[in-house]
């Protein structure tokens, strides 16, 4: 309750010795009385949580509004960038570790990583592929979208047993391909690839070297080229650069930092 008061001038009705009555305007006195209850700090505490809570509903919701926005226009971006550019990629026919016959459609929904080399390759076939398994390990906490492939083009030498029991020794979701020198030779003109071919008798391991072409390609879900990562790409980058690939597709959530970054501008 809250007192209200008011100035108000009155007088009791005392009559005179003359038998006139006073004036009622010689004693002015304050009158007070109480008004309507008065709100308790619980009640306006309450109150406040209220439209607190009512901003920041609105506040979230203009934000997810203009976050689905800026991800359209990352996307449609990256479509209209990718007209006039030089095609790599396409459907193919393999033979995978376990002898059947794959096509690429196969791995449609999924992001894969693509190397092109050899089992017998001394160095820098086996860093580059130990380079993508550390890649896709990283980012399998986060998502299970990234398919590592392994492609020969060596088809003398690596069998199915050979590749099978190759790509073991990297990451158990790496799989391998080979096939028939015509199936090689038509993926590898699909992505540009340079391979020398090997020696007359493939017996002679020691000096069976088979030059290529050395990159990481990295596929969208419906197999079209996205970016290629050479040798000297790290771990860390490639982890950064598919990250975000992923994100701005939408198959990846944004850190809370990252999307507030994209409501600011910044």
């Amino acid at each position: 309750m809250r007192n209200v008061c008011l100035n108000k001038l009155f007088a009791p009705q005392v009559k005179r010795s003359n038998g006139l009555p006073t004036s009622p305007f010689k004693y002015p006195q304050r009158a007070c009385y109480r008004d309507e209850p008065e709100e308790g700090p619980e009640r306006r505490g309450f109150r406040g949580t209220w439209t607190a809570a009512l901003v920041v509903s609105v506040l979230a919701g203009a934000f997810y509004v203009y976050a689905k926005r800026i991800q359209k226009t990352r996307v449609q971006s990256y479509a209209v960038r990718s007209v006039g550019t030089a095609t790599l990629g396409g459907p193919w026919l393999l033979v995978d570790e376990l002898g059947r016959a794959v096509r690429s459609d196969v791995f449609k929904g999924s992001y894969p990583i693509v190397y092109f080399g050899f089992t017998y390759c001394p160095d820098i076939c086996p860093a580059e592929l130990k380079k993508m398994a550390q890649v896709v390990t990283k980012l399998e906490k986060e998502t299970d979208l990234i398919q590592p492939i392994f492609i020969s083009v060596d088809p003398q030498r690596d069998t199915v047993e050979q590749i099978r029991a190759y790509t073991k020794e990297f990451h158990p979701r790496l799989i391998g391909f080979t096939g028939t020198p015509e199936m090689l030779l038509d993926v590898c003109k699909r992505y540009r690839v340079y391979s020398s071919a090997g020696p007359s008798d493939p017996s002679d391991a020691d000096d069976y070297v088979v030059d290529h072409t050395i990159f990481n390609y990295f596929l969208d879900k419906n197999g079209d080229f996205i970016k290629f990562f050479g040798v000297d790409a790290t771990v860390d980058e490639m982890v950064k650069e598919i990250r975000l690939q992923l994100e701005e597709r939408g198959d990846l959530r944004k850190p809370l930092i990252r999307r507030f970054k994209d409501f600011l501008g910044i």
